[in-house]
C-alpha cells in the first residue's frame, strides 16, 4: 500500500467491504475490495479527480456503495459505485452554502 492517502472511505457494496482511497495532493482515487478474511485488498480501478474534495461520507442504498463528497466551494455530489466496484458515477450534484462544515 502506498503512502499519501488523505481519505480512506470504507463502504459495503454487494455484500463485500470496499474502499475508496483518495490522494488530495494528486487527485488519485482508487477503488478496492477487501478480501473476506480482511487480510488483503484487490484494486478494481482508479482514476483522477479534482484535488479539492475535502469531505467524504459513505453510505449504502439497496446494498450498493455510495459516497457523499463535498468541496469547500459548496459543491456536493452523491457518487454510486458501479456493479463491479471499479468506478463511480455521480447520481446527484448540488451547490450548498459554503462555511457550514
Amino acid at each position: 500500500m502506498t503512502t499519501g492517502w488523505t481519505h480512506i472511505v470504507p463502504m459495503v457494496h454487494n455484500g463485500a467491504v470496499h474502499l475508496l482511497r483518495y490522494k488530495q495532493a494528486t487527485g488519485l482515487a482508487s477503488y478496492e475490495r477487501v478480501d473476506a478474511a480482511g487480510q488483503g485488498i484487490q484494486t478494481l480501478g482508479s482514476e483522477y479527480w479534482a484535488t479539492d474534495w475535502s469531505t467524504m461520507s459513505p453510505f449504502s442504498l439497496s446494498s450498493q456503495g455510495h459516497v457523499l463528497v463535498y468541496r469547500t466551494t459548496g459543491l456536493a455530489k452523491v457518487l454510486k459505485l458501479n456493479a463491479t466496484g471499479s468506478d463511480m458515477t455521480a447520481i446527484h450534484t448540488e451547490g450548498w452554502t459554503t462555511g457550514l462544515a
